[in-house]
């Protein structure tokens, strides 16, 4: 077993969540929780909570605030829990600036607020109902020993001389309920304040959409900040020597998008560093989704579409009539304020303040190119007309013709074909398979089993063919709290919508927050039997199944998206729990963060994503997963040039790195075979850079080791690559190449185990391995007509500058075609070194490109000259004593200059100043011109 520090926890709810989100390896491993007594365990995740919380905070950081609150001082006065809990919150404000900051706002709010619903003494009236209803609420404390490892930092963090007796541990229970009473409290107090402070002077109501999306906003932060000051938690697998780790896999509908690369390479570099680094034999289970509403929905629309363009080839009249209607009807539901009739709405549309309306709709833009695209499509048939009426024409289709759609291999031929899209694109990326695939196609038989337990156990209820899971009956009689990874989301009704699926029906619901186990079908969607008549099974419930069927009734770890932690995993958990009749069937949550495009989410919903496929011809999949080692698994990325740029940059110093160490290795390989004796130094500087490599490898896995810190461990690679270049630099022809090599292949090792395709002592080539004469050949004809070049310039008794032009050349051509670098020296000869030819062949592009730029600056700048000459020479042809002979003068002195105007008048002294000015002027320039003439 590797000795392997914790990772730290992701607290993904205030309520007590019991799934850490981050995996390491425990120092003291156990194999199974010991029990406290017959219905509780040490490891119970209430229990957890409060000795991780205890140990950090302790009863003596206190900041001995006073507390305004009746309700929250008799809560306190229970059990040191709270009391810390509220001490923790105090101390808190004075750490971190902006908590502080929040809180003073929030609490200089909060007073009125509590006043005026006398929120305080409802809390302490209910305080007052639940003490006279809880059996036993006294908490008997009785001095002992600890019995176990949490049992002690309980008892030492808390300064609690206590032992858990089945007595104090129910306490504890109760003051947890209470935690979670107030917390809902809290909510409510802050939506009030939310309101209060939203309020305009002409007293507006503030949309609930937005109310919902601040407090989500403000208690997302709030456990942000929570994540970062809890102590690491560490990793104890079910079985120490297999992991078991179920990742939610592609709905396969449509194209893979550089979103998506970001999950499954990111799980990919987490998994690799699991089974790769830390030993772990890793049980990796991923499904592929191939029934949902989105499939539904595009295979049936395809389909619709295809079948009508092949029926009606052109946009004949009666094709254009239908297209116009769907148009109108199109746009009435978009747009119902917009004026019928196409010239009258695309001149409405450009009165349209886009920005404004998109903050309001984000598909705004969308809708309102469909309609604009497709009115000029009709105003004006082209080849593209069918192209460009498409999303105004698959509505209305569908909405005639979708339910006469039953054949079930419209449905499976779409899935299966982005199916093995998907499974190319990941191998593009170097994704390792996953041990196990589960398709839901393949598991409705166990569905439909899983459902019928969970009505039996009164968790799930039918109503007319469809069956849905029972949340408030969960709530009340669960194992354990319905929606714990995102509790303040739990009545967010988008996400509730949206996980439900656009084709779902909610009547029949007890409750808004209950969720589809089985959906009844209806025309036109693919069905299966089950004792509730024909139908298919909900998105949450497949997930459960399947990685049950595969894992069992508890497992390690479980990943995917950050935008699947709700309503997605938490209804998974839900349902699991309710099944197996536990309280924790995932022990590890890792979600991943989005990934923004120049700060604009990707959705295809809204098309405007980048396929996988598309990002790979700018990108190649090294650079990808470097884009995504470089930033942490559970932050967002925002895909910029400046990423990009630093992905680059670090590639770059690599593959320096490795060329120069590879092309040492082979100087030396050639001396050896020499026979020469090359010495082994081994000095200060071999020193230095030896203890640099144990202090990578130490800081490296201790990095690996938080929280799978990626970001860290690349910082760690470069400094160790600066410090073997300052060596190289320092040592010149005299470096150690055994140290060098023992140096370059760490890091070719490290980021093999982070997914990177690599050879012995570099990065792996793509290209296949030819033949020895086909790999030799092509470098004698370089050097074959590089002597018959030499060999015809000595004859011809050609300068020297010609024989150093022709090294140029084949330095520069004929060498670089090959992926050969000549790397010049002053101290002896040039380091031959096996490059990209790629990258050789852009550098020297570069390089002629900026010689070229500067010969063009310079000969724009002679032609500008040349014309500026040409211009002197032509005004110098004039005399000097003849360019003022005109109608203007009447009468000069004997060089020509004006003395009299027109008039007879004289001139007067600042005009003839001026005049005599201009005629030196003219006289250097006539002179000039007399001698350009000789």
């Amino acid at each position: 077993m590797h000795d392997h520090r914790g990772l730290s926890q992701d607290m993904m709810s205030v309520e007590g969540c019991s799934h850490p989100a981050s995996a390491g390896i425990a120092r003291d491993t156990v194999n199974k929780p010991t029990p406290c007594h017959e219905n509780m365990f040490i490891d119970d995740p209430d229990v957890r909570i409060a000795a991780e919380a205890l140990e950090e905070l302790g009863a003596g950081k206190s900041t001995g605030n006073r507390r305004e609150s009746v309700f929250l001082d008799r809560v306190a006065s229970y059990h040191p829990i709270i009391s810390s809990a509220v001490n923790a919150y105090e101390a808190s404000k004075s750490k971190v600036p902006g908590l502080r900051f929040s809180t003073e706002v929030m609490e200089s709010v909060a007073r009125p607020v509590t006043s005026r619903f006398d929120m305080d003494a409802f809390a302490c009236r209910q305080l007052d109902r639940i003490e006279s209803n809880f059996n036993g609420s006294s908490i008997a404390i009785v001095p002992t020993s600890p019995s176990s490892k949490w049992h002690g930092v309980i008892v030492s963090a808390g300064s609690i001389g206590a032992a858990f007796s089945e007595e104090s541990i129910r306490g504890l229970r109760y003051c947890i309920q209470w935690l979670r009473f107030t917390n809902n409290n809290v909510e409510c107090m802050i939506e009030q304040m939310l309101d209060l402070l939203s309020l305009k002077p002409e007293d507006a109501v503030v949309p609930q959409s937005e109310i919902s999306h601040r407090l989500a906003v403000f208690k997302a932060n709030i456990v942000e900040t929570i994540k970062r000051t809890v102590d690491m938690t560490a990793f104890v697998p079910i079985d120490p020597r297999r992991v078991s780790w179920y990742s939610c896999g592609p709905t396969v509908y449509d194209a893979s998008h550089l979103g998506h690369a970001r999950n499954y390479v990111t799980i990919d570099i987490l998994r690799r560093i699991t089974e790769d680094y830390f030993g772990y034999n890793v049980t990796f289970v991923q499904n592929v989704t191939d029934i949902d509403d989105k499939i539904i929905d595009r295979a049936r629309e395809n389909y619709l579409y295809e079948r009508y363009t092949s029926q009606h080839p052109s946009a004949s009249p009666k094709v254009l009539e239908k297209v116009s209607a769907a148009w109108e009807k199109y746009r009435e539901s978009h747009f119902p304020s917009s004026p019928p009739g196409l010239a009258d709405f695309v001149r409405w549309s450009s009165t349209l303040d886009i920005s404004a309306e998109t903050a309001k709709d984000q598909k705004f833009p969308l809708r309102l190119k469909a309609l604009k695209v497709s009115a000029a499509a009709i105003q004006s048939p082209s080849a593209t007309f069918f192209d460009n009426v498409r999303d105004i024409l698959v509505p209305v289709l569908d909405s005639e013709q979708g339910a006469s759609v039953e054949d079930p291999s419209i449905f499976r031929s779409l899935a299966a074909y982005w199916e093995r899209q998907y499974d190319l694109d990941m191998a593009k990326l170097n994704v390792r398979p996953p041990t196990v695939i589960t398709r839901v196609s393949e598991y409705i038989p166990q569905i439909i089993d899983f459902v019928k337990k969970l009505i039996d156990k009164t968790f799930a209820y039918e109503h007319e063919g469809n069956v849905y899971f029972d949340s408030i009956n969960y709530d009340r009689n669960g194992y354990s709290p319905y929606v714990k990874l995102e509790p303040w989301n739990k009545g967010n009704q988008e996400l509730i919508a949206d996980g439900e699926g656009s084709l779902s029906k909610t009547t029949g619901k007890r409750a808004t927050s209950d969720f589809a186990l089985w959906k009844k079908s209806k025309a036109g969607h693919p069905t299966w039997d089950s004792p509730w008549g024909k139908g298919r099974p909900g998105w949450h419930i497949e997930c459960s199944v399947m990685a049950s069927e595969v894992l069992g009734e508890q497992i390690d770890i479980h990943t995917g998206g950050i935008d699947l932690a709700f309503p997605h995993h938490d209804n998974e958990l839900a349902q699991s729990e309710a099944y197996h009749g536990c309280k924790q069937w995932i022990n590890y949550f890792l979600h991943t963060g989005h990934l923004h495009i120049e700060g604009l989410k990707m959705s295809k919903s809204l098309k405007n994503f980048i396929t996988i496929q598309e990002a790979l011809e700018k990108y190649s999949s090294r650079q990808l997963r470097l884009a995504f080692l470089l930033q942490q698994w559970n932050s967002g990325i925002d895909f910029r040039e400046s990423l990009i740029s630093e992905v680059k940059g670090f590639e770059k110093t690599m593959t320096n790195l490795f060329t120069n160490v590879k092309a040492l290795k082979n100087e030396h390989n050639e001396s050896v075979g020499k026979g020469l004796t090359i010495p082994y130094q081994y000095a200060k500087h071999e020193r230095n850079l030896l203890n640099s490599l144990d202090t990578s490898q130490k800081r490296l896995h201790e990095a690996l080791c938080d929280n799978f810190n990626t970001p860290l461990a690349a910082q760690i690679l470069l400094e160790l690559v600066n410090k073997t270049n300052i060596y190289l630099s320092s040592t010149r022809s005299d470096a150690n190449i055994c140290l060098v090599t023992d140096v370059s292949s760490w890091i070719v090792k490290i980021l093999g185990i982070f997914g990177f395709e690599m050879s012995q002592l570099g990065w792996a080539s793509a290209q296949n391995a030819p033949s020895s004469e086909n790999t030799v050949m092509p470098y004698l004809r370089v050097l074959s007509s590089f002597r018959d070049q030499v060999r015809s310039l000595s004859i011809d008794k050609a300068p020297h500058s010609r024989i150093l032009a022709l090294c140029d050349r084949i330095r520069d051509f004929d060498l670089a075609e090959l992926g050969v670098s000549l790397d010049d020296r002053e101290y002896g000869a040039a380091l031959i070194k096996f490059v990209d030819r790629q990258d050789l062949v852009a550098q020297r592009e570069a390089k002629f490109a900026k010689e070229k730029e500067k010969a063009d600056k310079k000969a724009a700048m002679k032609t500008a000259e040349d014309a500026k000459k040409r211009d002197r020479l032509e005004k110098g042809k004039t005399v000097p004593s003849e360019m003022f002979k005109t109608a203007e003068y009447s009468q000069w002195d004997n060089n020509g200059i004006p003395i009299l105007d027109k008039e007879g008048v004289e001139v007067n002294k600042s005009r003839r100043k001026k005049l005599i000015k201009e005629w030196e002027l003219q006289k250097k320039l006539h002179e000039e011109y007399l001698l350009s003439m000789r």
